[in-house]
C-alpha cells in the first residue's frame, strides 16, 4: 500500500484483509477479525490506540471527544491556510441523476456506500486523501496534506483504478456497469483543516480545485480528462489524446 495506514471513510475504517467497514472506534474487524489500527480522517496517518489528536497534521481522533489540545479552546478553523502544489482529483457517476430515477432511496444508498468504499480504496491506495463526498460526486487531493514526488501521476494512477473499480460495480436496475467522469489538475491549493462541531475536516481551496470541477463536467463516460500542466509532466509516462482549447465556465479564455 502507497497510502499511509487504513482508509478512513467519513468516521469508519477499512478492514485490509476483506475491505469491510468498521467504525471508527473498533480494534478488529467485525467481518473476518483482522486487528484493525485507527487512521486520521484528515490525512491518513496512522494513529496510537489512546490518541486523541492526529501528530502529522492535529486533526481530532477519530471516535474521540470534540475537545481541544492543552492550550485552548478549539477554533472555528486555522487562520491562515498553508499553500502548496497539489493535484485535484474530480470523479462522478455518468447519468447519475437517470440512476436514481429507476431505484428507490434504499437502493440508491446501498449502491454508493459501495461505490464510496471502492473510490476512496483506490485513491488510499496510491497515497492520495479523499477530501469529500457530495452526492455522486468525489474529490480527492494529492500533495496535501502528505507530499510526494510524483503526485500528478499518482493522481492519474488512482483515476484508472477509480475507473476500473467502478466497472466492476453494476447498475442493479440495468445490470450495466457504472462509469465515471473524471478530472483531474495541477497547482496551487490552500489547505486548512476546518475544526468545530463534533469532527474537523481538511479542505483544499483555490483556482486548481476549481479547475478540476470544470474539466470533470467536460468528461464523458469512462473518461478521465487532464489539464495541460498533468499531461505536461507525465508527458512520457502516459498516453494521452490532445483535445485542444476547450472554453471553460468562469475563465476568460479557452483551457
Amino acid at each position: 500500500r502507497l497510502g499511509h495506514g487504513l482508509p478512513a471513510l467519513r468516521g469508519r475504517l477499512i478492514c485490509p484483509r476483506c475491505a469491510a467497514e468498521n467504525a471508527a472506534v473498533a480494534k478488529f474487524c467485525q467481518e473476518c477479525g483482522q486487528a484493525l489500527a485507527r487512521a486520521c480522517a484528515a490525512c491518513g496517518a496512522t494513529l496510537g490506540e489512546k490518541a486523541r489528536f492526529c501528530s502529522e497534521c492535529g486533526a481530532p481522533a477519530p471516535g474521540a471527544a470534540a475537545s481541544a489540545p492543552a492550550g485552548g479552546p478549539p477554533t472555528a478553523a486555522k487562520p491562515a491556510g498553508e499553500r502548496r502544489q497539489a493535484t485535484v482529483l474530480f470523479a462522478d457517476i455518468a447519468g447519475y441523476t437517470q440512476l436514481c430515477g429507476r431505484l428507490d432511496a434504499e437502493h440508491v444508498q446501498a449502491l454508493l456506500n459501495r461505490f464510496y468504499a471502492a473510490m476512496d480504496g483506490a485513491v488510499a491506495a496510491c497515497g492520495g486523501s479523499v477530501i469529500d463526498h457530495a452526492g455522486d460526486g468525489v474529490l480527492a487531493v494529492f500533495g496535501a496534506p502528505v507530499a510526494h514526488g510524483n503526485d500528478p501521476e499518482r493522481a492519474v494512477g488512482a483515476a484508472l483504478a477509480m475507473q476500473a473499480a467502478a466497472a466492476r460495480i453494476a447498475d442493479p436496475s440495468t445490470g450495466r456497469p457504472l462509469a465515471l467522469h473524471v478530472g483531474i489538475a495541477s497547482g496551487e491549493v490552500v489547505a486548512a483543516v476546518l475544526e468545530g462541531g463534533a469532527t474537523a475536516k481538511y479542505t483544499v481551496t483555490g483556482d486548481t480545485v476549481n479547475l478540476a470541477a470544470r474539466i470533470e463536467a467536460l468528461a464523458g463516460p469512462g473518461e478521465t480528462l487532464l489539464s495541460d500542466a498533468v499531461h505536461r509532466s507525465l508527458a512520457a509516462l502516459i498516453d494521452a489524446e490532445d483535445l485542444g482549447e476547450k472554453p471553460v465556465k468562469g475563465y476568460a479564455t479557452p483551457v
